[in-house]
C-alpha cells in the first residue's frame, strides 16, 4: 500500500535515482583503490572527492539492491563499499541497480567460499569453492586483472583452498583477496620452474594462511621457495594443506 498512488511511486523513484547516484559517485570518487585494511572503506578527505559520501544500507535498499546486510547469507556493507573503492569500479560500471547488484552477487559467491572450515585436499570440494571464486566474480568485485588466476589453473585451486580456510572477515576487501591471489600465482610460478617477480615473501605465505609464516626469516622463505621449485608434480602444491606441509619440512 506504500506504492498505490502516483505520489508514492514518484517518491520511491526519486529516492532510487538519488541512491544509485550516491553509490556510483562513491565508486568514482574512490578510483585509486581500496585500502586493504579489512575495516570500513577509506572515507577520509584523501579517499573521497568533494560531494561523495559513503553509501549506507538504506541507500542500497532504496536503489532496489538486495543481499547487502549483516544477516546470514548477506554481503556486509563494508565489503561492498570496499569493492566500490577498487580502481576497476567507477561511475561508468556502477551507474545502474543491475550493475551494482552484479557486484553484490559476485561478492556473495566469494564470501560463501570463505567459511573457515576449508576444503582440505579434496579435489571435488576445492572445485566447488573455485566455482565461486571464478575469474568473472573476482573481476566483478574489483580484484585487479593482473592478480586474477586463470580458471582451472593451479593458482586458482590454491586460491580456492586458501579462501575456503579463511574467515569471511579475512576476505572482505578486494585488496585482501588480491594479495592472496598474487601469492597463489607466485607459488604456481615456482612449481612451474619460473622465478616470480617480485619474489615470494613471508607476507605472501601469511596471506595464504600458511602457519607461522609471519615469523619466517628471509632465509626460511627462500628455503620454502626452493622446496616449491622442486615439488613434483606441481599439483602436489595446489592446496593450503600441501603448502603448509612443504613449508614445515623446508624450515
Amino acid at each position: 500500500t506504500a506504492a498505490n498512488s502516483l505520489a508514492e511511486i514518484g517518491t520511491i523513484a526519486t529516492a532510487a535515482v538519488a541512491a544509485i547516484s550516491k553509490i556510483s559517485t562513491f565508486a568514482d570518487a574512490n578510483s585509486a583503490g581500496a585500502t586493504g585494511t579489512g575495516t570500513a572503506p577509506d572515507t577520509s578527505a584523501t579517499g573521497l572527492t568533494t560531494g561523495a559520501t559513503t553509501p549506507t544500507a538504506a541507500d542500497y535498499t532504496a536503489a532496489g539492491i538486495t543481499g547487502v546486510g549483516s544477516a546470514a547469507g548477506q554481503v556486509p556493507i563494508d565489503a561492498i563499499n570496499a569493492a566500490l573503492q577498487s580502481a576497476a569500479l567507477t561511475a561508468a560500471n556502477t551507474g545502474t541497480p543491475t550493475a551494482v547488484q552484479a557486484v553484490v552477487n559476485a561478492y556473495k559467491a566469494i564470501l560463501g567460499a570463505a567459511t573457515g572450515a576449508g576444503a582440505g585436499d579434496d579435489a571435488a570440494a576445492t572445485a566447488a569453492v573455485a566455482a565461486g571464486l571464478n575469474a568473472a566474480n573476482l573481476a566483478a568485485i574489483g580484484v585487479p586483472a593482473a592478480s586474477i588466476p586463470a580458471d582451472g589453473s593451479l593458482a586458482a585451486a590454491l586460491l580456492a583452498s586458501a579462501v575456503s580456510k579463511a574467515a569471511s572477515s579475512a576476505v572482505n576487501t578486494p585488496d585482501e583477496i588480491a594479495k592472496m591471489a598474487d601469492a597463489a600465482n607466485k607459488v604456481a610460478a615456482l612449481t612451474a620452474g619460473t622465478s616470480p617477480a617480485p619474489t615470494l615473501t613471508a607476507a605472501d605465505l601469511a596471506a595464504l594462511g600458511v602457519p607461522n609464516a609471519a615469523t619466517m626469516t628471509p632465509a626460511q622463505v627462500a628455503a620454502v621457495a626452493a622446496a616449491l621449485a622442486h615439488t613434483t608434480p606441481a599439483t602436489a602444491a595446489n592446496s593450503l594443506a600441501e603448502i603448509g606441509t612443504i613449508a614445515t619440512a623446508a624450515v
